[in-house]
């Protein structure tokens, strides 16, 4: 459907230039989604950008060169990226405009964060929240406070990032929005680390539930070692531990993904313990028994009492 817009568009030579530009903004937002072709997508937001300058829409223009400076810094081109940001920030200032603040403070903090200085992510993320809680963009509130909870979470102020992943249920709650499976894998983790599994392993729970109600893979693995590191840590479940460890990395192999380092934080430490509690051959063993469970046997076991 964008394709034929895009032709559509182009039939109509100049007159249809301004829809031409959203056609490629939409194309290039569709083949990231569905097929991450990168150069494609990149071309399609230079094209929007080029043409929306020609049509004199500057806001427009700036939210194409805001999107290529997330393909920028999603490819570690950092630099790159950091200039796209500036020169839209610019812009949003001049013309006032809050939503595209908001949208650029919150990409100029996953600039920082991709780069390790968590200081400056905390401090663009809290403008950003500051400018969607003018308009009452509750679920952009919500990936601004699941933001901040995980940068808070790697400055090692688990407290604090407790407090806003409980913001996040609330407005959730408060406001009736679509469930959203990263707070309920962040507040497991930092459970994990205070110590509450029970809480945490009713966190991963909960994430399972979600992932399997939208067939997402990459979720569904990870409340697998989210469970194998609540089993080992509050119930000394270690054999329990090493077969849905060996279950979440058989589902992650299929796909393929793996997890970043910065999620595995507070659960390879504890899957660890498990190995040693148990010894190699046992755990590896166990795990083996995981990977060989289907998707079903290994979900009806994740959920089973006991945890």
């Amino acid at each position: 459907m964008a394709e034929e817009s895009q032709r559509l568009c182009q039939s109509l030579r100049s007159a249809g230039d301004r829809e031409l530009a959203g056609a490629y903004s939409n194309l290039g937002l569709i083949t990231l989604w569905s097929n991450g072709f990168i150069e494609r997508v990149k071309i399609c937001y230079e094209q929007a950008a080029e043409i929306y300058q020609v049509c004199g829409d500057r806001w427009e223009q700036a939210l194409s060169r805001l999107r290529l400076g997330a393909l920028a810094c999603n490819h570690k081109d950092y630099l790159r990226a950091e200039i796209y940001f500036r020169d839209c920030l610019t812009v949003f200032t001049e013309l006032g405009d809050t939503f595209g603040l908001g949208r650029v403070y919150q990409e100029m903090s996953i600039l920082h964060y991709s780069q390790g200085d968590y200081d400056q992510a905390r401090k663009y993320s809290e403008l950003a929240l500051s400018f969607v809680r003018m308009l009452r963009f509750h679920s952009a509130e919500q990936s601004n406070l699941i933001g901040l909870g995980v940068i808070c979470r790697l400055q090692g102020d688990y407290d604090q990032a407790e407090i806003f992943l409980d913001e996040v249920f609330r407005i959730g709650r408060e406001f009736n929005l679509a469930q959203d499976t990263f707070p309920y894998f962040y507040s497991g983790c930092i459970n994990l680390h205070l110590g509450n599994y029970s809480l945490a392993g009713a966190h991963f729970v909960e994430q399972l539930n979600i992932n399997l109600r939208f067939g997402f893979q990459v979720g569904i693995g990870e409340s697998m070692f989210g469970l194998a590191a609540a089993a080992a840590a509050g119930f000394n479940q270690f054999q329990r531990a090493a077969v849905l460890a060996g279950a979440g990395q058989a589902i992650h192999d299929a796909i393929p993904w793996t997890m970043s380092s910065i999620d595995r934080i507070e659960i390879v430490p504890l899957l660890e313990a498990a190995r040693s509690q148990l010894g190699i051959a046992e755990f590896e063993a166990l795990q083996t028994n995981g990977r060989a469970m289907s998707l079903d046997q290994a979900v009806a076991y994740a959920i089973e009492t006991g945890m």
